[in-house]
């Protein structure tokens, strides 16, 4: 019985290994086939030129005066380097401290329009565009929009005045005639002889600061006083009018909202056009009947009198 056994499993070991033999060899053949039918293009990869470029190691905010700690180099593609970027630590450095002029993240290039000039201060003005003005107005919790407004943000600025409406024999320097009045939304604040109007003077303007603060990472609500926006030398001229005509109040636009089609600005910021609500009064036309003068002498006395002029007898 153990005999028969054992020849039983002698036969069935040397049928298994066969059988892993042949499998094996059936697989190196068929891998060697595919191998030696496959198709390696060549196509030479075309070489690409590195440089580096200055990047910053940490993130930055307006007025971070940037040493060589937060600083490091990348590899970037030579005829790629960006307009005003920086090679090498040395050359950014070499010159003296540089000053951050605006916000910058974390591995972001460095260019020179970000940055103040080795040892220069990062004052406000080296932020503003060319041809453009840094103009201030006067704001509280209500026309700044409740303090939600940061640097780097788009506003428009409405103005608002209260009207007289002119009236016959009143002289025109006391009330201001209705032809000159912004043609806006008019309130009327229960006065037969008054209403309130609102214009858009600016629309679209950068607010380049709140108070002193011009970190465009600014994020948490501020009520300020006062709000600086950069304009053009028009808008400038507008905005200095506008605080003397009325109130001022600023409008929050929608981040990345830049369409302007929907306001027309007047000229100069006013409105020169009448108003839809009101029609120019026309003078009242004196009597065009003429009168003839009569004098009677009585004695020692003279007497004139006017005497309508009827025409001549027919």
């Amino acid at each position: 019985m153990n005999k028969k056994f054992l020849t039983m499993g002698g036969i069935a070991i040397v049928f298994g290994g066969l059988s892993i033999i042949a499998a094996d060899y059936w697989l190196k053949n068929n891998v060697q086939t595919v191998v030696e039918t496959v198709e390696v293009p060549n196509t030479a990869t075309p070489a690409v030129d590195f440089s580096t470029i200055v990047a910053a190691a940490e993130p930055m905010r307006y007025g971070t005066v940037i040493d060589a700690g937060m600083l490091k180099e990348l590899p970037w593609p030579k005829d790629d380097l960006p307009s005003g970027a920086f090679s090498h630590i040395e050359e950014f450095l070499g010159g003296g401290e540089r000053i951050a002029l605006s916000a910058i993240d974390a591995n972001e290039p460095i260019l020179v329009s970000k940055v103040t000039d080795p040892n220069d201060r990062a004052t406000l003005s080296r932020r503003i565009e060319d041809g453009m003005r840094a103009v201030t107005i006067r704001v509280d919790d209500i026309t700044g929009v409740a303090g939600f407004i940061v640097p780097g943000d788009r506003v428009d600025v409405a103005l608002t005045r209260t009207f007289t409406i002119k009236k016959d024999g009143e002289n025109a320097e006391d009330v201001a005639p209705i032809e000159i009045s912004p043609a806006g939304d008019r309130t009327f604040t229960g006065e037969t002889d008054s209403f309130v109007a609102t214009t858009i003077v600016l629309a679209n303007v950068k607010v380049l600061s709140i108070d002193q603060i011009a970190d465009e990472r600014q994020s948490d609500p501020v009520i300020v006083r006062a709000v600086t926006m950069e304009v053009d030398s028009a808008g400038a001229k507008s905005l200095a009018a506008a605080q003397s005509a009325g109130s001022l109040s600023l409008q929050l636009r929608r981040a990345g909202d830049i369409a302007t089609d929907e306001f027309k600005m007047p000229d100069h910021g006013i409105d020169q056009e009448m108003t839809s609500s009101f029609t120019e009064i026309q003078p009242i036309l004196a009597n065009t009947s003429t009168t003839a003068k009569v004098t009677v002498r009585r004695r020692t006395e003279v007497e004139t009198y006017d005497v309508r002029d009827e025409g001549v007898n027919r």
